[in-house]
């Protein structure tokens, strides 16, 4: 009896290892407004990165299987990783019209744990291109619960457009990370104004 379950908890161990994506791609949310209350969305200059950032990935990258971005409905009313990723995802809307391109939030920034379980664990992501937005803050303890064993320096909050890469084998091992810096920077500071002339 004894054997059996321990065959089980192998298996089920194995399965979970098994099920990582082959590549999970983590960003954080776009510019905010430099002032003590930002408010939840995005500057403008965090409107045009974010389109920056959306033909970045898909010449970088390609296009991903899933895409995350944190819950706002839960937590301080913040949107700026919807914002972020959402031209990315209207973009491969546009190219996939039947099914469309949802942007998947059911976990709040403090639930990193959480989301890396399921990323890890959930069949549905293995051997797939995981896109994340998650927050700045968390995004380090973020990526050692998935796996990255290397000391990982804070996220500085000026830092827009910086990328964690992190790529794992066909068993669900991590393989390398990658921190990428300068990715997708801004030409000119945006306004409102500019943004309303085109």
């Amino acid at each position: 009896m004894k054997k059996f379950i321990f065959a089980m908890f192998l298996m089920i161990f194995c399965s979970a290892v098994f099920a990582a994506p082959k590549e999970i791609i983590i960003i954080r949310h776009g510019d905010k407004l430099s002032q003590p209350n930002p408010g939840p969305c995005l500057s403008p200059n965090g409107i045009m990165r974010s389109i920056e950032f959306a033909f970045y990935f898909l010449k970088k990258f390609g296009e991903p299987d899933f895409i995350f971005a944190t819950d706002p409905a839960r937590e301080d009313s913040s949107i700026r990783e919807l914002q972020t990723v959402a031209p990315l995802a209207n973009m491969l809307a546009s190219k996939h019209p039947d099914s469309g391109f949802p942007i998947l939030h059911p976990f709040v920034s403090k639930d990193y744990a959480k989301l890396a379980a399921d990323l890890l664990q959930n069949k549905e992501y293995q051997n797939k291109t995981v896109l994340v937005c998650w927050n700045h803050t968390k995004i380090p303890q973020l990526a050692q619960e998935l796996g990255v064993t290397q000391p990982i320096k804070k996220w500085h909050s000026e830092d827009f457009d910086s990328v964690y890469v992190l790529e794992f084998d066909s068993q669900g091992k991590m393989q390398k990370f990658t921190r990428l810096k300068d990715q997708y920077p801004l030409a000119s500071d945006s306004s409102w104004e500019k943004l309303q002339k085109g």
